[in-house]
């Protein structure tokens, strides 16, 4: 019995250091301090009970054995302890002694294993989640006759209690003929489903890999081949892509009318070999109408534009869209109208619920003006300005509107205030003339200011500011 206490002070000491040693390495003083002083508190329990026994002559010394277990521990902890705050090779080894696993990799050919033999290698030495996810994608590069070379990739699940864990795993057949197995790394772990790895799993078991990619092989004599594996993806072409299933077929003929096809799709390829177009596997593929995908991407630009700070530029058509920053359910957007030779017609916009619906408010805001939109910004729901730009960017236009938009004016900046050029702009040899890009307007100090240079993005400018929202202009000689 009393040997079992010793036991059991040896236990509970070893956890004590073990919650120390995880608040220096990971943090979380608050969710482990309850435990800790616990466990603590149990611990001193035992030691005074046995010392005060111990002191009767009722109880031992410790064993040799009981003593060198102790030390151990004191020399494992203290040394983590210790080097949780000192970066350098022996704390690297420890972490890697703590969080790293190579295991034998017996099952290395894709054509008889699939990538299932890759996990039940991993299994045998340690335990993996049912359930896993992939993060950014999984590759493996392997030879002509199915021998893995290469994997790459990185794996999540949460465990039987529910806690999330991380696999890395890298084998590079030249430098070891072990996978390498990295835990417990930090990681953006969404657990979306567009992230599965079980489809990848499914595909191998429904498909013939090595008569799939045998395009490849027989036409292309390269040393090495590769398997990429991302998630779900989407495809505008069905060129290079074929689905495992009749039904998925007909759902890619369906791309003749435009739109996409969503689906878990495996990528099969010569890695160095762009010019070789890849074979791509999809795995039960949606298609989706050019309707739906322009009404994804149109929220997509509206929820990114509600949590900026200033407009956002649709990249597919190039509309922009503003947000009133105190009013995030009023909005307006410069939408293009037509477009010829790199220049565009813009209409204004505004929604009053958030992007739901929009109405036109003006036809043409640029008063016949073509190019392309420099920005747009409103100060409270009326008060608010406009640019457009030519395709070279060395000339600007601003519009203002205290109406919401219904009407506009022209922003005219009085040159003739500049008597004489500021000092640096001298050395640079420039004319007034050449000053015609105008920034957007914006606030400093209480005025409102407009930086004039030569071409976005120039750093050296004429500043103009308003002290009555743009009624007046004054050029400010720096």
């Amino acid at each position: 019995m009393k040997k079992s206490v010793d036991w059991l002070i040896l236990l509970l000491y070893a956890f004590v250091l073990y919650q120390v040693y995880q608040i220096c390495f990971k943090g979380g003083l608050r969710s482990r301090l309850p435990l800790l002083l616990i466990c603590l508190g149990i611990l001193i329990v035992f030691l005074l009970v046995k010392l005060i026994l111990r002191g009767l002559g009722n109880w031992p010394s410790f064993s040799r054995i009981r003593l060198i277990t102790f030390l151990a521990i004191t020399l494992l902890f203290g040394g983590l302890i210790t080097y949780t705050g000192i970066p350098g090779q022996l704390s690297w080894k420890i972490m890697q002694l703590l969080n790293e696993k190579q295991v034998e990799f017996v099952h290395r050919n894709l054509y008889q294993d699939g990538v299932y033999g890759l996990l039940k290698d991993i299994r045998k030495k340690m335990n993996v989640p049912d359930t896993l996810y992939v993060l950014d994608d999984f590759s493996v590069q392997f030879k002509k006759n199915g021998t893995i070379t290469k994997v790459d990739g990185f794996l999540y699940g949460r465990d039987t209690s529910g806690k999330v864990q991380t696999f890395l795993l890298s084998y590079d057949e030249a430098q070891s003929k072990k996978l390498i197995i990295q835990m417990n790394g930090k990681a953006n772990t969404t657990f979306d489903e567009a992230a599965s790895f079980a489809p990848l799993l499914q595909m191998f078991n429904q498909v013939d890999i090595r008569a799939t990619i045998s395009p490849l092989t027989v036409t292309n004599d390269a040393d090495v081949y590769g398997l990429l594996y991302t998630g779900k993806r989407q495809f505008t072409t069905a060129e290079g892509l074929e689905s495992i299933d009749e039904k998925g077929r007909e759902e890619l003929a369906k791309l003749n009318n435009g739109g996409a096809v969503e689906g878990f799709a495996v990528s099969l390829f010569i890695p160095q070999r762009e010019d070789i177009l890849p074979l791509r596997l999809i795995m039960n593929p949606k298609y989706i109408t050019p309707d739906t995908i322009e009404q994804s991407q149109e929220k997509q630009i509206i929820n990114q534009s509600q949590q900026s700070e200033t407009w956002t530029t649709d990249s597919q058509d190039g509309s922009v869209y503003y947000f009133v920053p105190e009013q995030k359910s009023i909005g307006y957007r410069l939408k293009v109208a037509d477009a010829a030779a790199g220049s565009r017609y813009y209409v204004l916009e505004k929604t009053e619920d958030s992007g739901t619906h929009w109405q036109t408010i003006h036809e043409n805001p640029f008063a016949g003006v073509a190019g392309v939109a420099e920005g747009i910004e409103f100060f409270t729901s009326d008060f608010g300005f406009i640019g457009v730009t030519g395709a070279s960017q060395t000339h600007s236009q601003i519009f203002m509107t205290k109406d919401g938009g219904k009407t506009f004016t022209e922003v005219l900046l009085p040159f003739n205030q500049v008597k004489e050029m500021p000092e640096k702009v001298k050395t640079y040899g420039l004319k007034l003339e050449d000053f015609q890009y105008l920034s957007m307007p914006f606030y400093q100090e209480g005025k409102l200011v407009i930086h004039v240079s030569t071409s976005a993005g120039e750093t050296e400018y004429l500043s103009f500011y308003s002290q009555d929202e743009g009624v007046t202009w004054t050029f400010e000689n720096k």
